[in-house]
């Protein structure tokens, strides 16, 4: 007989066998290989996936007496594999249903993703965790996933942390000079920028993110990346300041009307 590929993608080569009448005779075994298939056995026609003999079949003298050059045909079948799902953060809530028994040259649309995470939008998947940009976008159609037979391929969510910004108050009519708003990413450490207002005879203490609240929230230059879920939001921040000791006031004194309960 003499061995065909049967697939353009198939490797290696097989010599023609010559078998002999009246002698045990058996098929070699299969030499060609291809990249996520598995041969199952050979035909005795081309294209087609019905199988005729398997790898290492006997042949007896019924057969030999029909056979004079006879074509054998590689008869393959893709792998099959699963796909599973990651939300890739322990922050991540939800569930993506996963796909099993997937053919390897069938193509299938991936499932739409479930995951949530504050703060962050979710970007696609990827086979690696720590990616920053995903190789697959939410229901992307794929194949060809892995040439493993019967494994599981995990795919992993990759997010992006939302942009916010936060805007500086001095929170004082007497408080001079200014600071620009600041953008952020949400979960990406950054510090507040460094306190630039000043106010004649007070002292900065600290930020807070309402006008009459006197006790500290952030610290200068402290940690800001986390200040709000809400993308394309700003937070804002005002001054808190502490009246120095040698901070001059003045006193008024009033005398009581004793005609009217007016002052003067």
């Amino acid at each position: 007989p003499n061995f065909h590929k049967q697939a353009e993608d198939a490797l290696w080569e097989m010599e023609d066998l010559y078998l002999r009448y009246n002698e045990r005779n058996y098929l070699p075994g299969n030499l060609f290989s291809r990249t996520g298939y598995n041969f199952l056995g050979w035909s005795k026609t081309e294209n087609s996936y019905e199988i005729d003999y398997e790898d290492w079949a006997y042949i007896n003298e019924a057969v030999l007496e029909s056979w004079a050059i006879v074509d054998l045909y590689a008869v393959w079948t893709g792998i099959h594999y699963s796909i599973l799902f990651d939300g890739n953060s322990d922050e991540a809530a939800g569930y993506t249903a996963p796909i099993y028994d997937v053919l390897y040259d069938a193509e299938v649309s991936l499932s739409e993703n479930g995951y949530e995470r504050n703060g962050y939008n979710f970007l696609g998947w990827s086979m690696n965790a720590w990616d920053s940009d995903p190789s697959y976008s939410d229901q992307q159609t794929v194949s060809w996933l892995t040439t493993e037979d019967e494994s599981y391929i995990t795919l992993y969510a990759i997010w992006w942390g939302r942009w916010f910004y936060v805007d500086f108050d001095k929170n004082a009519e007497d408080a001079v000079w200014e600071m620009e708003t600041q953008r952020f990413t949400y979960g990406t450490s950054q510090s507040l920028r460094k306190n630039t207002f000043t106010r004649p005879w007070y002292t900065f203490l600290w930020w807070s993110e309402y006008a009459w609240d006197v006790e500290a929230e952030y610290e200068d230059e402290a940690e800001g990346s986390m200040l709000t879920t809400n993308e394309n939001s700003t937070v804002d921040l005002y001054a808190v300041w502490h009246a120095n000791e040698d901070t001059p006031y003045y006193v008024n004194y009033y005398l009581q009307n004793i005609e009217d309960d007016d002052y003067t």
